[in-house]
């Protein structure tokens, strides 16, 4: 019995080389790098407005310590108090009483004859971020450092990511999520 070997040019009719690409390869590469840059300027966009979101919320977690720090230093009520605009939103850190300082969302501040402004925090609506909280103002004790009433500070970014500030009554503060997902953020 004699095997005959089948070789692969026998079986297919010869083709000319090819030389370049055709129309469908160049859409086919053109919608994979679309679709690539789509989704790289989304994850970069939602990176940003995450870490303005986690910016801010730290900023004021540390001014808590530091209203704290400066009721103690200066044996004084300091407060900070809150204002919902409709171009904004701010808080600042003072003295005296609730309704004694009042901030816009352009970072001025008004305050009544001898209470000092100690920091003022704006965000006006082109920053993106939404400030809320649920009282008007906190007050630190300067003998015992707590924090009356606590509270909630709700920071909000557009994309629908949010960090909770919740200041408990001896000033502590505990950073939590209501987004799922966020990560380095317990969840609420």
């Amino acid at each position: 019995m004699v095997s005959r070997r089948i070789t692969p040019h026998r079986l297919a009719p010869r083709r000319k080389n090819q030389s370049g690409f055709s129309l469908m390869d160049g859409l086919v590469a053109t919608s994979v790098v679309a679709i690539l840059a789509g989704i790289a300027a989304t994850s970069a966009g939602d990176s940003r407005a995450r870490q303005q979101l986690l910016g801010a919320a730290g900023e004021f977690e540390s001014h808590i310590h530091h209203a704290r720090a400066m009721a103690t230093a200066t044996n004084a009520v300091v407060r900070i108090s809150f204002e919902a605009l409709q171009e904004g939103a701010c808080y600042v850190l003072h003295t005296g009483s609730s309704t004694d300082c009042t901030c816009s969302a352009s970072g001025s501040v008004q305050c009544t004859p001898n209470v000092t402004p100690l920091r003022v925090v704006s965000f006006d609506a082109n920053s993106g971020l939404r400030v809320a909280s649920n009282v008007k103002s906190m007050a630190i004790d300067p003998v015992r450092g707590t924090v009356s009433p606590a509270g909630t500070v709700r920071f909000a970014a557009p994309n629908g990511a949010a960090v909770h500030q919740v200041v408990n009554v001896m000033g502590r503060v505990r950073s939590c999520s209501p987004t799922p997902g966020m990560a380095g953020v317990l969840p609420c």
